[in-house]
């Protein structure tokens, strides 16, 4: 499954495509944006993003 993987700084998240709206509330930062394929499983034992 396609995911989206966002990097700010050199930290990242990844989130299912339909929340990559996240990059919006990135105002100037400079972010890269990549897709990413995983399963659900794998998606789910992703530790937690502690945000940018």
């Amino acid at each position: 499954m396609p995911f989206t993987r966002v990097e700010v700084d050199g930290l990242g998240c990844i989130v299912p495509e339909s929340e990559a709206a996240v990059i919006d509330g990135l105002g100037d930062e400079e972010y890269c944006v990549s897709t990413v394929h995983l399963t659900q499983d794998q998606f789910d034992r992703l530790p937690k993003s502690g945000g940018f």
